[in-house]
């Protein structure tokens, strides 16, 4: 499908037959290149003890943990790995300037936490929940190849000690941390976050191990040879059938996304329009919309991150969610239910509370936290049940209001109290237009 991807990419404009390898629309691959250059760096750091060096690991850390907190962590894992390993090697350590450089990114990663970037953070309460059971569910075959590969990477001679103690940690680095779970409150998701590094490690410690090997064996040009051109058949097959694989699941979502988006962009929605959209999951249709218009969206699960942690903040986000959930038919009586009852679905609590507020459901501060959240949403809820006016009032400030759902299962029960223009069906999807002119 060659011709549909050069038009596509040329054009920047996606045809639904271009097959996308992965549907889902926020994913950290900028983690990768920082992680590698951050590996390099090291390396170099730690051989020569350069200023430049250490600067240049600053400016990587720090730009990785504005965008994906996690790699930090990896990074810091390995920074500490290579330090054991130097000690017990009896190598020399740049003391100085690894203190320097470790008070530096303290400073700069707490000034970023404590700058209100996140919403989300003063939920965060019941961080520690130790339960070493959990260990048959995070160690598999994949984990017990990453740590057979450190082991042959250390074990394999090389004089640049620093280049094996690094490559080494990284990869025993990523093991321990997806231990997280055992010691940390699941609902972190730290186990899961650092298994998205689990294959770029093996690939650096394939890497490394073969490039290490290539001396031994470059004598020998026919094994050297056979050896080579099975490990790049394999590699690139490997890769193709599982690109193919992810495409093929990833179409039936992909097209709809481009589907919906040319619908709604012949319905040109400005900056003074409103887009009423499902936010069920983190990569539902009001996740990536305001990424391409210019209205406002009525309500996403994301917004917690992005609105400022202060009290206006917060009370913006749980309008907008009783305003959403209004819409799907959820009054004051039906959210206590769905908050309360024995029988309520667990993923329909988790659509309702903050991320951060997640933590809080398997504690004792369980009970607390949900009366908090049915506390602020009712309030909204029986008031929009009293006085029809308030959200009349609401929606008059948008010229036009467009609502994005399925037209067999709708997710929003109720109607808008302002006029109806039109309605278009296609693909399973409905989108309602509506003037408040």
């Amino acid at each position: 499908d060659i011709p549909n991807y050069l038009k596509g990419f040329l054009n920047l404009n996606f045809s639904p037959h271009i097959l996308l390898p992965l549907q889902r629309t926020f994913f950290p691959q900028i983690a990768t290149p920082l992680l590698l250059l951050y590996l390099y760096f090291l390396i170099k750091a730690f051989e020569s003890d350069k200023s430049i060096h250490w600067a240049a690991l600053f400016i990587v850390q720090y730009i990785s943990f504005i965008n994906f907190p996690y790699n930090t962590v990896v990074m810091g894992a390995t920074t500490f790995f290579v330090i054991l390993f130097a000690i017990f090697s009896k190598k020399a350590i740049p003391w100085k300037h690894l203190i320097i450089f470790s008070i530096a990114v303290g400073i700069a990663d707490l000034a970023f936490l404590t700058s209100g970037s996140s919403a989300g953070g003063a939920a965060h309460r019941s961080v520690f929940d130790i339960d070493f059971s959990r260990i048959s569910e995070i160690m598999g075959g994949t984990n017990i190849v990453l740590l057979t590969l450190c082991v042959a990477a250390m074990a394999l001679p090389n004089d640049r000690k620093f280049v094996k103690f690094t490559i080494a940690s990284v990869g025993i680095s990523v093991v321990l941390l997806q231990l997280s779970d055992l010691v940390f409150n699941p609902g972190l998701q730290l186990t899961h976050h650092f298994a998205y590094f689990v294959n770029q490690v093996i690939a650096v410690l394939i890497f490394y191990i073969t490039a290490v090997s290539v001396k031994f064996i470059s004598d020998h040009e026919k094994i050297y040879n056979t050896l080579l051109t099975t490990g790049t058949i394999l590699l690139v097959g490997i890769g193709v059938f599982v690109t193919y694989a992810q495409a093929t699941a990833a179409l039936p979502h992909n097209r709809e996304s481009y589907l919906l988006y040319s619908s709604v962009e012949r319905l040109h929605p400005g900056k003074n329009d409103l887009i009423i959209a499902p936010s069920l999951g983190v990569n539902d249709t009001a996740t990536w919309l305001p990424l391409i218009f210019k209205s406002e969206v009525l309500f996403s699960r994301n917004s917690e991150f992005l609105l400022p942690n202060t009290e206006e903040g917060n009370e913006i986000y749980w309008k907008r969610e009783a305003v959403y959930l209004y819409l799907r038919g959820i009054d004051a009586k039906k959210l206590h239910e769905i908050l309360f009852s024995a029988e309520s679905n667990p993923a329909e609590i988790k659509r309702i509370i903050q991320v951060g507020q997640r933590f809080d459901l398997h504690t004792d501060k369980r009970e607390k936290m949900l009366q908090r959240v049915y506390g602020k949403l009712s309030l909204y809820l029986e008031d929009f049940e009293k006085d029809p006016k308030i959200l009349k009032n609401f929606f008059s400030k948008y010229r036009k209001i467009i609502v994005i759902d399925r037209y067999e299962k709708p997710l929003f029960k109720r109607n808008l109290p302002v006029k109806e223009k039109e309605k278009k069906l296609f693909e399973g999807l409905s989108i309602r237009v509506y003037e408040t002119g």
